[in-house]
């Protein structure tokens, strides 16, 4: 490729073959080759480099690169590059906890990729705010998990307490009651002794 847009055309064309789907749609080759020729001179960062699962994601690079560059040749729809890109996303969206962001991001970004333009998925994944929300309900759903897993080891406990207690009664009981029945014995033994003589 000597251009952008034949670039991306190439990409386009290779999303359409059986090895993209075990390969990202960016190398370190692709990315010079953009850096060089749409002028980049920093590192482009996406902001869910925040996150430490996700900083040294190469599809997230790769989009946060082939974004501007689709954009920089008047945004041709791209739809095989698109889809390709949004299934080598399906990693990351398991990564979120929470089943319906996962089910609904999976639908975004099916509908996304339809249009075929890169902007649109990057706009997708990265919502800081989703994340960050998803993160803080699964911290709060492990606290409450946590507490409930307590509340029933003591209940567990008390029940057991209960058990040992009822089975500790029946036994002193019955031990009681042995005792009751020995005196009792003894005495009557002692009554009919004292009778005979």
């Amino acid at each position: 490729a000597q251009t952008i847009e034949s670039l991306l055309y190439a990409l386009e064309d290779f999303s359409h073959s059986q090895q993209s789907r075990s390969k990202d749609p960016l190398d370190t080759h692709i990315a010079a080759f953009l850096a060089n020729r749409m002028d980049i001179k920093t590192v482009i960062r996406s902001e869910m480099e925040a996150f430490p699962h996700l900083k040294n994601n190469m599809i997230l690079k790769a989009i946060t690169l082939l974004a501007p560059a689709q954009r920089k040749v008047g945004n041709p729809p791209l739809k095989g590059l698109t889809r390709w890109i949004a299934n080598r996303l399906a990693p990351i969206v398991e990564t979120f906890h929470g089943k319906a962001l996962r089910e609904n991001l999976q639908k975004e970004l099916k509908e996304r990729a339809e249009a075929g333009i890169l902007a649109s998925i990057v706009v997708a994944v990265s919502n800081v705010r989703m994340v960050t929300q998803d993160d803080l309900s699964f911290k709060h759903a492990a606290k409450e998990y946590y507490k409930n897993t307590l509340a029933l080891e003591k209940l567990r406990d008390q029940r057991t307490l209960r058990l040992s207690a009822k089975r500790f009664g029946m036994r002193l009981s019955l031990t009681i009651s042995y005792g009751v029945l020995a005196v009792t014995l003894l005495s009557l033994v002692n009554s009919y002794i004292s009778l005979m003589k």
